[in-house]
């Protein structure tokens, strides 16, 4: 029996799921940059899907799904993390 249908269901434009589609596909990019890009495909394919199946298929933890989703569909589309609080590493020479 499935689930209710996930809260956050996040809209992108054409534009952002052929760049989701790059990123997807790249080799060289970090392995998270490269999840949210394939949440981003899968998720313009089927948007009702579940967050357990989504974490399943991208190889990530619904936690994370439920996270991108969210943010997704609050503050809009981006495949980058925020940047993080604490003091900016320092070089000495």
């Amino acid at each position: 029996m499935p689930g209710p249908k996930p809260k956050y269901q996040p809209e992108f434009e054409t534009e952002e799921i052929a760049e989701a589609r790059r990123a997807a596909r790249q080799t060289t990019a970090p392995s998270s940059f490269v999840h949210r890009a394939k949440m981003v495909v899968i998720l313009s394919e089927h948007p009702d899907i579940s967050h357990e199946r989504l974490a399943q298929a991208v190889g990530v933890h619904p936690r994370t799904v439920m996270k991108w989703r969210k943010r997704w569909s609050v503050e809009g589309f981006s495949l980058l993390d925020q940047p993080r609080s604490g003091r900016p590493p320092v070089f000495s020479p």
